[in-house]
């Protein structure tokens, strides 16, 4: 336990928040620029077994905020060189891999003992078909989204009813389809998904759910976001 001497007392309070963590359980979605900085900080913060997904290779435009990979990785397979990397950051962390594409039709019996789900793909199409995977698991989904300077954070809970259809209505189109993006907004998102994992799997309160957080890195603009259908409330928490 000493490894995680400096946050012991963060994630104790009132019960012993370092061992349920030991004793859990995410999947990660997608193990690119979200993906590789969610799983590093999972990993570091001692969640004791991480699944991850993802069926791409490594690709030279990934580098500039893909932190688990580096030049000699290109045209490699994420999810083996993911695993390899985590294991040399956490040993005692348990890591699956899984080379596959996420899809509607596909057998999820694999995932249903992870606690909570983490969705870090790219595209409006595969946010759904989580979105639906998780609802006939019962699972959270721990949902980040980032483009260019923007990012935004929040969490589906389809047991109770906040699926991604029902909080996001009013999305016609992928509003985030631009693939222009700058490292340093994938590093905040991922961290506030890191932080939404702790939150679901410690029980502590102000989790994301049917609200969303969103941060404009280029112009200081934090906003949380109450998802009511299509009605946006909006409190801006800095400038």
């Amino acid at each position: 336990m000493k490894r995680y001497l400096r946050q012991i007392s963060l994630v104790d309070e009132e019960k012993d928040g370092q061992k349920i963590l030991l004793a859990s359980s995410v999947l990660i979605i997608g193990v690119g620029g979200l993906g590789s900085n969610v799983c590093q900080q999972l990993v570091r913060l001692g969640v004791g077994e991480i699944g991850i997904v993802d069926f791409d290779m490594v690709d030279e435009t990934n580098l500039n905020r893909q932190i688990l990979y580096g030049e000699d990785d290109i045209g490699e397979n994420k999810v083996v060189l993911a695993k390899k990397r985590l294991q040399t950051i956490n040993s005692k962390v348990k890591i699956n891999s899984y080379c596959m594409k996420f899809q509607q039709e596909m057998n999820i019996e694999p995932f249903k003992n992870y606690q909570i789900i983490v969705d870090c793909t790219d595209n409006l199409s595969s946010r759904k078909i989580i979105s639906d995977v998780a609802k006939k698991l019962k699972k959270q989904v721990i949902l980040g989204a980032i483009q260019r300077f923007e990012g935004y954070v929040t969490v589906l809970d389809p047991v109770n009813g906040y699926t991604y259809e029902k909080l996001f209505n009013n999305v016609k189109k992928e509003k985030f389809k631009d693939k222009s993006v700058i490292g340093p907004i994938v590093a905040i998102i991922a961290a506030m998904q890191s932080m939404e994992v702790v939150k679901s799997l410690l029980g502590w309160d102000r989790q994301l759910i049917g609200k969303c957080c969103y941060f404009d890195i280029q112009n200081n603009i934090f906003n949380e976001i109450t998802l009511v259908g299509q009605k946006l409330e909006n409190k801006t928490r800095g400038s």
